[in-house]
């Protein structure tokens, strides 16, 4: 069976028990569904600050986009093209 993949951030305290209740809810909960975590820096500051990493940041951002887009449209295809099958099939 396809599997599906949810990818989210939590933002909590900045200490290592809360991140510790966070993670340890998550392996209970998910168990080996849980493939991997990772803490993010704050960089709010940065990007207050740089005018160079708020550009990076843009292009990633339209980057991400615009993978979203292709990845979406490639799904639409798949779609269409399974449907067209088993329309030959009937």
């Amino acid at each position: 069976m396809a599997k599906r993949r949810i990818n989210f951030t939590i933002e909590i305290d900045n200490n290592d028990e809360d991140e510790h209740v966070v993670v340890k809810a998550l392996a209970n909960s998910f168990g080996s569904a849980l493939v991997d975590y990772q803490v993010l820096p704050d960089t709010k500051s940065l990007y207050e600050k740089s005018e160079q990493y708020r550009e990076m940041v843009s292009k990633k951002s339209a980057l991400k986009k615009k993978m979203s887009d292709f990845v979406y449209r490639a799904a639409q295809k798949k779609k269409e093209e399974d449907y067209l099958i088993q329309q030959k099939k009937e």
